[in-house]
């Protein structure tokens, strides 16, 4: 009997240590974390808002698709996306994703309404729309891309087009 009972309270103890150690790491704070990468689609920068440097993605109907994502060095990251409608009317949307793993949040769509046509890009007069620049999330460790799209009917087929997506950032 006695060698059971102490048999239990190892396992208390290791139960408690365990216990402390998981509380300890998810109590830690985002500001611990490293974050190295980010930037834009084809490894340009939005260091500059009003004008971003990447490849931007060409969709259908010559819609234009840049999407970028920054860090702060402390784990928090900042996503942006940039886009012009081409052809069509757009309503562009973007997630974070987490390679390997998928989606781990959703940043909606452009509030508000259909972003109109536009009649071409010219990264130079700055002929594309932002948004999403000063939202700030702490994801956690791991690998993230910023992953943008948008809804649009072209050639009389209603869906969701798109999703390129930044160059990857680190949280470790």
């Amino acid at each position: 009997m006695r060698k059971f009972h102490k048999t239990r309270r190892a396992v208390a103890v290791a139960t408690a240590t365990l216990a402390l150690a998981v509380s300890g790491a998810v109590a830690a704070s985002p500001a611990s974390a490293t974050t190295t990468g980010g930037g834009c689609r084809g490894g340009g920068n939005n260091d500059d808002a009003e004008h971003p440097t990447g490849s931007w993605a060409k969709e259908p109907a010559g819609v234009l698709l840049l999407p970028c994502v920054n860090d702060d060095g402390n784990g928090y990251i900042r996503p942006a996306i940039y886009f012009n409608g081409g052809s069509q009317s757009i309503f562009p949307c973007f997630q974070l994703i987490k390679v390997g793993y998928g989606q781990v949040h959703d940043f909606g769509c452009e509030p508000g309404e259909w972003v109109p046509a536009s009649s071409g890009y010219n990264p130079n007069t700055g002929d594309y729309q932002e948004w999403g620049n000063g939202v700030i999330v702490a994801p956690g460790p791991g690998e993230f891309v910023v992953q943008e799209g948008f809804w649009s009917t072209i050639n009389g087929v209603y869906g969701y087009y798109g999703n390129a997506q930044s160059w990857p950032i680190w949280i470790s």
